[in-house]
């Protein structure tokens, strides 16, 4: 009875002591703030661990911090020479790695490995598919054709000259890599993170038990098919722009629902592949920031002139006071309170030549038509 009572109690104490050392979040193996280092290799292999080859590394980029800082924003671009293997439809994979400072991602390096102070990805380089056609996109501001257009159109030219059949499939590289490291400093509860962060981790292999490290998301939805560069003997090497930034957890979550959105509007509603990516070109070709002066001024100078036109009126001060001398005689009749102390709104007059005096408002020589408020324009809103 005696054994018995203690093996109970030693039972006990086990118990609670695995209770109390048992975790109850999920611990990102990255830490805030943790220098972090960037390794690029190039290699024709699914599986890579030629860690030794240095012409398989083209890129290593250190300085690098955990965070959303922008210590993490960097992006260079590589010239990779085009190979026999690449010309008889090979296959070439971008396996990118991101390590502590100081530690290697080659496990066989004893000493400077450890499993949890490296995160990993991996990308395809090269595509199959039908030979692109140019669409004519230019340049609105320079008249030009877009670059990767007078590409489509030398490639073009070529197959046609080769006498080469319409829809032939044709090696294609993707000139640009686009990695942002998912930042994410939330300590999850066990069964509460969200399932696809779950997914993804569990997926690539990142997650064992409650640690994980961090994932490493691979932005393909701004690269375009028309950017691809056709891989062929003509070209002695091809371009590759690579960046690394930051990503938050949330954001992340995001892109993949957006990324799973153009995949079910491909399925559901018929969209094609090509119509698809149109929709996207929207998005990555629309500049969002709707003011380009990186230093406006929405307060219009008062000693200047404006030109005020039977359907055009400006909303200086001045221009305001002259307008309300001259009612009754120019065809904006607005009131003068909707003109003056405005200086958030900026009207579509065309501003001339500073002066002194006070902006004049001419008297037509036909009747005044009947009054009509005066349009005003947010400069929030102009382009």
């Amino acid at each position: 009875m005696g054994l018995a009572l203690r093996g109970l109690v030693l039972l006990g104490l086990l118990a609670a002591s695995y209770q109390r050392s048992r975790p109850t979040h999920y611990e990102n193996s990255f830490a805030t703030g943790d220098e972090l280092e960037l390794r690029v290799y190039l290699s024709s292999q699914l599986r890579f661990n030629d860690f030794n080859n240095s012409a398989a590394l083209i890129w290593h980029a250190t300085g690098l911090r955990y965070d959303m800082s922008s210590a993490g924003n960097i992006e260079t671009t590589v010239q990779v020479k085009v190979t026999e293997h690449m010309l008889n439809n090979g296959s070439m994979y971008c396996h990118s790695f991101f390590t502590k400072a100081g530690k290697s991602p080659d496990p066989k390096a004893l000493g400077s490995y450890d499993r949890w102070s490296s995160t990993h990805t991996v990308m395809s380089m090269i595509a199959h598919g039908e030979r692109l056609k140019p669409i004519g996109l230019y340049n609105l501001l320079t008249g030009e054709p877009a670059p990767w257009e007078a590409a489509l159109r030398r490639a073009a030219d070529e197959a046609a000259a080769a006498g080469e059949p319409e829809g032939q499939f044709i090696p294609y590289w993707k000139p640009k890599m686009h990695l942002q490291l998912v930042v994410d400093t939330v300590p999850f509860p066990l069964n509460a993170m969200p399932n696809m962060i779950h997914n993804a981790l569990h997926q690539s292999g990142l997650m064992h038990g409650h640690r994980y490290r961090p994932f490493v998301y691979v932005n393909e939805l701004t690269v375009m098919r028309n950017h691809w560069v056709a891989v062929n003997a003509s070209a002695a090497s091809v371009p590759l722009e690579v960046s690394a930034k930051p990503l938050k957890a949330e954001h992340f979550q995001w892109m993949v629902n957006l990324k799973h959105s153009f995949a079910m509007q491909e399925e559901q509603l018929g969209i094609s592949e090509k119509e698809s990516e149109e929709l996207r070109g929207v998005l990555v070709h629309t500049n969002p920031n709707p003011n380009p002066n990186p230093n406006p001024n929405p307060n219009p100078n008062p000693n200047q002139e404006c030109s005020c036109t039977p359907t055009r009126c400006c909303s200086t001060p001045r221009c305001a006071r002259a307008h309300a001398r001259a009612r009754g005689h120019h065809p904006c009749h607005a009131p003068a309170s909707m003109h003056a102390h405005k200086p958030t709104h900026l009207s579509t007059c065309t501003r001339t030549r500073p002066r002194t005096s006070g902006c004049h408002a001419t008297t037509p020589a036909t009747p005044p038509p009947l009054p009509r408020p005066c349009l005003q324009v947010a400069v929030s809103a102009l382009p």
